[in-house]
Parts: C-alpha cells; structure tokens; sequence
C-alpha cells in the first residue's frame, strides 16, 4: 500500500513539474521533459523522429547528471503526443481501443475453441507489448512484430469477415494492398540494415579506442567511418547517426592534424 501511495505521489509531481530527485529515475526527468515538449507543440508536434533535436533545449536540470541527451521518451503515449500532436495521439489511442473492443466482444461470441484461444493469445501479445511500451520504446524488430500481430488479430476476429469479402473482391485494392505491403517490408529492411551497419561501426569504433598501434588505429577508423556512412546512407533520417557521424568527423579532424604533427 505504502508503495502504491510513493507512485501515485511521485505521477502528481511528474504532471505538476515538481522536484522529484528524490525518485533516482532518469526516465522521471525524461517525461517531465516530454510534458514540456507536449506543451509547447500541443498540435502538431515536433514531427516522428525529431525527440533528439529537441530535447535538449527543453531538459533543465541544474546538476546535469549526463543523461540531457535523448533520443526516445521511454513512454508511448507521451511520445506519440510530442512527435504527432494530441490529435495524433487520439487517434492512436481510438484505434488501439476499438481494436481491443472488437477483439473482446469476438472472444466472448460462441466461437470456435481454436479460434478464441488464437485471439486471446495475439490480444496478450499486443497488451504486454503497449503496457512495456509506457516504460520503454519500441525497437525496429519489436514495433515491426507489434504491428504484425496487429494485423493477426484483425483478420482472426470474426467481425471483420463481413468487411474482407466484399473489398477483396475489387482488384485495385488487392493490386494497392499489395504494393503497400511490399513498400512496408522493403522500408523495413532498409532500416533493419542501417542498423546492422551501426552495429557493426560500434564495434570498429570500440577495437580502435583499444587499438595501441597507430597504423591500425587510422584503418580501423576508417573502416567504422565506411559503416556509419552506409547506416546514414539506409536510413538517413535517424538523428543518433547524424551525431555520431558529426563527432565521428570532428575525431577524425583531430587524429589528422595530430599524425602530421609526428610527421614533422
């Protein structure tokens, strides 16, 4: 009870902007600064992917304890709001509800046993993902799973047969369907890749701090500089890339200057 009463205590002081470094969560002072962020651009939000350019003008703390930098706001709905407005998150929030209903009202019909247990199955998929989602975000892999699911559980649930037969019966929207989806999953690999090449230009990044030899330094740097340019070159949009490749070229600057200075 006494735990319960310290979160709800601790949810007021969030939505009032009060002091909470009592807490010791970084995603408290995360969210307080979503809720800036939600304010300031109520309708049309800051745009999807922006969270790390605008972050940080809006994150005060007077101790700065190194986490001022972010990228995601660790909460699904308050992300939605900042990055979409309140109306995109409403409409977020109506489509998640109505689904939950129709899926709801399907599993309590008189309907077939493996039919039910299928739905309540993709239902508990899709209700852990969204109540994880308000402590975390969603990667490339989960979001990518979520939305699948998604469209499981639309086509299992009976309500939605009456819907199916007659727009399948039009070829345009069998041809647009289709179209879309393979866009869906080309996109998808694009971005799967892009982090693929991040991953691999940590690691390089990661073996030239080691690295003792300068020779090897200079190639295994110019070997993560190749990756980064090919995640950027996959997905161009992601902020975290933009800045590690302009810290990357500034590194790299440096490193110049420093090798002919031992030249001469």
């Amino acid at each position: 009870h006494t735990a319960v009463s310290r979160f709800k205590e601790d949810i007021v002081k969030v939505i009032k902007q009060e002091d909470v470094s009592h807490v010791g969560s970084t995603r408290i002072k995360i969210w307080q600064t979503g809720i800036k962020i939600i304010k300031r651009f109520p309708v049309t939000g800051i745009g999807p992917d922006n969270i790390a350019f605008a972050y940080e003008p809006f994150f005060e703390d007077e101790k700065k304890l190194g986490f001022q930098y972010q990228s995601r706001l660790h909460n699904d709905i308050l992300e939605q709001a900042a990055t979409r407005g309140i109306p995109g998150v409403l409409i977020w929030f109506w489509l998640m509800v109505a689904i939950g209903r129709r899926a709801i009202r399907d599993i309590r019909k008189p309907t077939p046993a493996d039919d039910r247990l299928l739905m309540i199955m993709l239902s508990s998929v899709l209700l852990v993902y969204l109540v994880n989602n308000q402590f975390s975000f969603g990667t490339i892999g989960t979001t990518t799973t979520f939305w699948f699911v998604l469209g499981l559980l639309i086509v299992v649930c009976r309500n939605c047969d009456r819907y199916n037969i007659y727009l399948t019966r039009i070829p345009l929207i069998k041809v647009g369907i289709s179209l879309i989806l393979v866009l869906s999953v080309f996109m998808s690999f694009k971005i799967f890749y892009a982090d693929v090449y991040f991953r691999g230009y940590a690691m390089f990044k990661h073996l030239e701090e080691k690295a003792e030899d300068d020779g090897l330094r200079r190639e295994l740097s110019k070997k993560s500089y190749d990756l980064l340019g090919a995640a950027m070159r996959h997905n161009p949009h992601e902020p975290v890339y933009m800045r590690r490749f302009q810290i990357h070229f500034l590194e790299q600057i440096y490193l110049e200057q420093m090798y002919r200075k031992e030249q001469y």
